[in-house]
């Protein structure tokens, strides 16, 4: 499911119990209760799934942030012509990004 679709889930379970609200004329209390009921039970399974969808789009987020990055020397003359990049993997340091400022 998408976010989107969870939104939609979510107002038309609110547009029900709305309406189920506005009509019930008190015969029918143990409906009530239990559409309740079940109404808080899929509310609490969308923000489960609206939960597990933010945490699975944040670990995406953070995984493009955690590539490793080489750093290497150009030459650039007055032209603006550009010399191969310059670099070494003997030289190569990393650095724990836990560690980072």
């Amino acid at each position: 499911m998408t976010l989107k679709d969870l939104k939609i889930l979510t107002d038309a379970l609110i547009n029900l119990g709305d309406f189920m609200e506005a009509n019930s004329d008190g015969d029918e209390s143990g409906i009530s209760n239990e559409i309740g009921e079940k109404y808080n039970q899929a509310m609490s399974i969308i923000d489960k799934e609206r939960y597990r969808l933010y945490l699975r789009n944040a670990l995406a987020k953070n995984k493009r942030k955690l590539k490793n990055k080489q750093f290497g020397i150009v030459y650039i003359d007055k032209h603006g012509r550009q010399s191969q990049v310059f670099s070494s993997d003997s030289t190569t340091k990393f650095i724990d990004k836990s560690k980072k400022n």
